[in-house]
C-alpha cells in the first residue's frame, strides 16, 4: 500500500499549479472579462444610437406632416 500511497501522493503533487500559474490563469481571465464587458458596452452604446437615430426620423416625420 505504500506504493500506491507515494504514487498518489506524486500525482497529487504534480497536478498541484503554482503561484505563477494561478496568477497567470487569473490574468487570463481578467481580460476575457474585461474584453466581454467592452463587447456589451459597445453593443449597447450602438443599441442606444440606432434608438436615437430611430427617435429623431420620427419627430422629423411628424414636423413635417
Amino acid at each position: 500500500m505504500d506504493a500506491e500511497e507515494k504514487m498518489y501522493e506524486e500525482e497529487f503533487m504534480a497536478n498541484l499549479e503554482t503561484p505563477e500559474q494561478v496568477r497567470q490563469k487569473m490574468a487570463e481571465r481578467l481580460n476575457e472579462l474585461k474584453q466581454k464587458r467592452e463587447e456589451e458596452r459597445v453593443d449597447e452604446v450602438n443599441r442606444r444610437l440606432e434608438q436615437r437615430f430611430k427617435d429623431s426620423k420620427y419627430f422629423l416625420k411628424q414636423l413635417v406632416c
